[in-house]
Order: structure tokens, then sequence, then C-alpha cells
């Protein structure tokens, strides 16, 4: 049997493989905006998600926040 893969990475990233499992946030801060806060919302589900679907997760997002952009700012009431 061939000898541990991470054995023919550089030192630095033979190291970040030594340090285990990466901590994963609680959860994200609101920013106040109903839009963005949805669109951020989906990153909630990335834990429990296999890793092979993150890319159509991430693409999600991406999508959410673009059109997020495209609409501009909410509108927050009159304006004087």
């Amino acid at each position: 049997m061939s000898e541990n893969p991470g054995s023919q990475l550089p030192a630095e990233q033979r190291s970040l493989l030594d340090q285990g499992p990466a901590h994963w946030p609680e959860g994200l801060t609101a920013t106040g905006d109903l839009g963005v806060d949805r669109a951020l919302g989906v990153l909630d589900a990335l834990p429990e998600t296999a890793t092979a679907a993150h890319q159509g997760i991430y693409e999600e997002v991406y999508e959410s926040l673009l059109a997020e952009l495209e609409a501009g700012p909410e509108e927050t009431g009159p304006t004087h």
C-alpha cells in the first residue's frame, strides 16, 4: 500500500491537514437587508450538505446576491 497522500504536499499544506476538521461558524449575522439575508440564509445548510453539492449552493447564493444588486436598494420609506 502507498504512503499517506498528504505526505506529498508542501509542509504548510500538510500542517492544515493535521489540524483536524474545520470549525464551522454558528451562524451569520443579519445584514439588515431582507433579500441579502435570505440569499445568505441558504449557507446555513452547508454543514449538513455533502461537499459535492456545495458548488450548487454557492452558485445559488451568487445568483441571488447578483439579483439583489441588480434590483437596487430596498425602499425603507418615504424620502425627503
